[in-house]
């Protein structure tokens, strides 16, 4: 399983919106489960996708929400993701970059038009 981190470099003016954040990926992805945690833990809510390859993806909305935390097998299923997620982005000033969680010097800086092949190719 790799994971990844997907945050601004700094402290945005910006945040998140998690409940519209859910409502779009049960949207794009019908087949996802969601946890919402107010137990003050570090995140909001959890977003697990189960694709028909038996493949999945989960996301964490974390707390403040500024931060995206993913864990897959699969970094195609990651990239789906993130073209999908950079369109709906609150934001991309300071600058937003997804990090491999094993390995930080391996980074990504996101845009509105970051395409899935370009996270595979940065991840594979």
């Amino acid at each position: 399983m790799r994971e990844f981190l997907i945050a601004p470099a700094g402290a945005p003016d910006w945040a998140i919106d998690p409940p519209a954040l859910v409502a779009g990926m049960r949207e794009r992805w019908p087949q996802s489960a969601v946890r919402e945690y107010t137990d003050g833990r570090p995140m909001t809510h959890e977003v697990t996708v189960d694709f028909p390859d038996s493949e999945f993806l989960a996301i964490w909305i974390m707390s403040p929400p500024d931060t995206l935390h993913a864990e897959t097998f699969d970094v195609g299923k990651l990239g789906e993701f993130i073209e999908w997620w950079v369109q709906r982005a609150p934001g991309f000033d300071p600058d937003v970059r997804i990090y491999d969680t094993t390995d930080p010097s391996r980074s990504l800086p996101l845009t509105a038009g970051t395409t899935a092949e370009q996270v595979v190719v940065a991840f594979a």
